[in-house]
């Protein structure tokens, strides 16, 4: 995986983010990280434009005092940005020997006209990507042959948009790229330049864009939602060590049924293994469980809550999620078995604070 640094001397750091998220979640052979400098943040010159010769300098010297790896970086400026034969450059790579030093410019000045209705964040997508390319091909890429491929050296600052709505590549560049880069990088270069046309080329690229970021956050809510359930689980199976190998195993198998999406079947497992650790809990106490004294499950935890065995506040709990539960004791059958998931979380908590209780008796 090749690792591309972005940073900024601007400190525009939100839109950066923004384009990794959407970056590393479409693609994962090129990793996109974001660097904050605070030495070279608010470096802006007070003149309008700079130099590449100025960018490069600041960059080599900040670089020389950071730790570890940084083989690539690209920084974002909002100013013009001048080189040394053309101006007003969309972006710039340092060379040294006709090889890339592993640094690089992408500006956007100017760029809110040229886009039209394209986000700014696609546009700077655009450039890391093709950045990212550049850097592994190591070698020179731009060219002023055929005007609308992605590598074109864009003198008329017009054709931006046009080319990051098409992402078209030329056969010649192709070539370069299919000789340097791995098929799974290739793959990945081109997954992101489709995305990128099918944000610019809708009718409300803006909406389009925004609702790519957001499906991300509901992936990664999703996502975490899925690792609290595994933790919670495994949590749990390790906690019931020591309580007894038939309730170990019953937690096991129902934990099981959990992680597989059978949240239903998970609590109508779970609800006798309470009910069987609390009878292990009133025999601690000099109890008989299955005395007439103790009908059901619900007397057991009163005895044990005056006791002060278990606080009142889960035996409550575990009254009102157990005994008046309709989907537990068949009335109603959810249409889906994700309704059920929250019943389950409960059913987990519960049976992991009562196993816990019953370890310290």
């Amino acid at each position: 995986m090749t690792t591309i640094e972005i940073t900024s001397l601007e400190n525009n750091y939100p839109a950066i983010e923004n384009c990794i998220r959407l970056l590393n979640s479409h693609q994962q052979e090129f990793n996109f990280k974001l660097l904050k400098l605070p030495e070279i943040e608010n470096l802006k010159t007070i003149n309008e434009n700079i130099t590449t010769t100025e960018v490069y300098e600041i960059i080599t010297n900040v670089k020389q005092t950071l730790k570890g790896l940084h083989n690539y970086i690209v920084v974002i400026i909002d100013q013009r940005l001048d080189g040394k034969t053309y101006g007003n450059l969309f972006g710039s790579m340092q060379e040294n020997n006709s090889k890339f030093t592993g640094i690089a410019i992408s500006s956007t000045y100017g760029l809110d006209s040229l886009l039209q209705e394209i986000p700014i964040e696609t546009y700077l997508i655009f450039e890391l990507i093709s950045f990212s390319v550049r850097f592994v091909v190591n070698e020179p890429m731009i060219h002023d042959e055929e005007r609308f491929c992605v590598f074109h050296r864009k003198v008329n600052k017009n054709d931006i948009a046009d080319i990051i709505r098409n992402g078209h590549i030329s056969q010649k560049s192709r070539l370069k790229i299919e000789t340097r880069l791995e098929e799974i990088q290739i793959q990945a270069f081109e997954k992101i330049l489709q995305l990128i046309c099918e944000i610019s080329q809708s009718p409300s690229p803006k909406i389009v864009f925004s609702d790519y970021l957001n499906s991300i956050d509901q992936l990664n809510s999703i996502n975490l939602f899925k690792d609290i359930e595994k933790k919670s689980a495994n949590d749990l199976i390790n906690n019931s060590k020591g309580v007894g190998s038939l309730i170990e195993n019953s937690i096991s198998n129902s934990m099981n049924l959990f992680l597989k999406g059978e949240f239903l079947d998970t609590v109508r497992v779970i609800a006798p293994i309470i009910e069987d650790i609390t009878n292990k809990m009133l025999v601690k106490i000099g109890e008989n469980p299955f005395s007439s004294a103790y009908p059901g499950l619900f007397k057991k935890i009163e005895k044990l809550v005056t006791e002060n065995k278990i606080p009142t506040d889960l035996a409550k709990s575990i009254d009102i999620t157990l005994s008046r539960n309709k989907v537990l004791h068949g009335e109603y059958s959810p249409s889906s078995n994700e309704y059920v998931l929250p019943l389950a979380m409960n059913c987990i908590v519960y049976l992991d604070k009562i196993v816990s209780i019953y370890k310290t008796m």
